[in-house]
């Protein structure tokens, strides 16, 4: 029974600290959006910029996925594919899309990381002390 109440004892013990940081964090964070610290803003920033390229990227990948996928129905739909077995005529029909579909995609997905890139070199000169703090220099 003393043993019991011992580990109970330290399970509270130790559980507790825990817990209180855990809490006590949460509301620390909500400050740092209306924040005049330059770090913090161009941190926001960049993580806005981020975010928009990633919808985008997301954006132009469903696309191509979609336009990957009616290539290869119809190709599916044609008598080639009914001669072939099935699993090989769509794996050879999905190579034949992607290849298809390569060039547009790269060329969009460059201008988007030229878009990207734009947009954290404009936010770094709008920081420009905040930037070289956040380079590491040391």
């Amino acid at each position: 029974m003393k043993k019991t109440a011992s580990i109970v004892a330290l399970l509270l013990a130790l559980g507790s600290p825990a817990f209180a940081q855990g809490t006590a964090a949460a509301p620390a964070a909500a400050p740092a959006a209306g924040t005049k610290d330059p770090s913090v803003q161009m941190r926001n920033e960049q993580a806005a910029a981020k975010k928009d390229y990633k919808q985008k990227k997301s954006a132009l990948d469903a696309d191509r996925k979609a336009k990957i996928s009616a290539m290869v129905d119809e190709e599916l739909k044609g008598s080639a594919a009914k001669a072939k077995d099935q699993p090989v005529a769509r794996r050879d029909a999905e190579a034949k899309a992607k290849k298809a579909t390569q060039a547009d995609y790269d060329a969009k997905l460059k201008a988007l990381k030229a878009e990207r890139k734009a947009a954290l070199d404009a936010i770094a000169k709008k920081y420009p002390n905040a930037a070289k703090s956040q380079s590491g220099g040391g």
